[in-house]
C-alpha cells in the first residue's frame, strides 16, 4: 500500500518504460509491468505481473558493469515472455511452440543479428575496402554500413502487415510515455 501511494504522489518522477507486443503494449514501472493484449475478436487482455529486479535484491549485482548486464538480461527475459504472452492471445491458432523450437528460432534470430550487423559489415570493410589499416578510416566504413543494413532491414520488414502493425503499437507506447511523464491525459485522442 506505501510502495502504489508513493507511486501515486511521485507521479511525474516515475521511471516508466515498455515495448510493443503483438496486437498489444507492455508498460513497465518500479515494482511492476502489464501486458495489454487485444485477441481476434477485439477483447483486450490484461496480464499484471509484480517485479523486483535482482539489482534491487542483491548488491553483487549493484555494480557498474554487473548491473547493466543483469538489467540487459532482465529486460529481455521480461521482453521474450511478453512477446510470447502476446503471440499466445492474439494468435490462438499458431499454437504451442516447443521449447526446442523457441530455443532454435532465438538461436537463429540472434545469429542473422550477428552475422547482419557485425561480421558482414567488418567483412565488407576489409575485403571490398581494403583500409584495415586506417583505424580511423576503417571505423566509419564499418558504422555507416551498419547503419545502411539497418536501415534497409527497417524499411524490408516493414513491409509486411503484423511488423508495420507493430511498429504502429510501438509508436503508440512511446506517445503513452510521453503524455505520462508530462503529466498529461493518457488517452486515445
Amino acid at each position: 500500500m506505501k510502495r502504489t501511494l508513493l507511486l501515486l504522489t511521485m507521479k511525474p518522477s516515475i521511471l516508466v518504460g515498455g515495448q510493443a507486443v503483438i496486437e498489444g503494449v507492455m508498460m513497465r514501472v518500479p515494482g511492476a509491468y502489464a501486458t495489454a493484449v487485444r485477441d481476434p475478436d477485439g477483447k483486450i487482455h490484461i496480464q499484471k505481473k509484480k517485479f523486483q529486479s535482482i539489482t534491487e535484491r542483491s548488491n553483487f549485482w549493484k555494480r557498474p558493469i554487473l548491473r547493466g548486464m543483469a538489467s540487459l538480461f532482465e529486460a529481455m527475459k521480461m521482453g521474450m515472455a511478453t512477446l510470447q504472452y502476446s503471440v499466445d492471445i492474439a494468435m490462438p491458432e499458431e499454437g504451442e511452440q516447443s521449447k526446442i523450437a523457441e530455443f532454435l528460432s532465438t538461436v537463429f534470430a540472434i545469429g542473422l543479428a550477428v552475422t547482419l550487423f557485425m561480421v558482414a559489415p567488418m567483412w565488407i570493410t576489409t575485403k571490398l575496402m581494403n583500409i584495415e589499416k586506417e583505424a580511423l578510416w576503417f571505423n566509419l566504413a564499418s558504422g555507416a554500413f551498419r547503419i545502411l543494413f539497418f536501415v534497409v532491414y527497417l524499411l524490408a520488414i516493414s513491409l509486411f502487415k503484423d511488423v508495420n502493425r507493430l511498429f504502429r503499437y510501438h509508436g503508440a507506447e512511446h506517445r503513452v510515455v510521453y503524455n505520462f511523464e508530462s503529466g498529461k491525459d493518457v488517452n486515445v485522442e
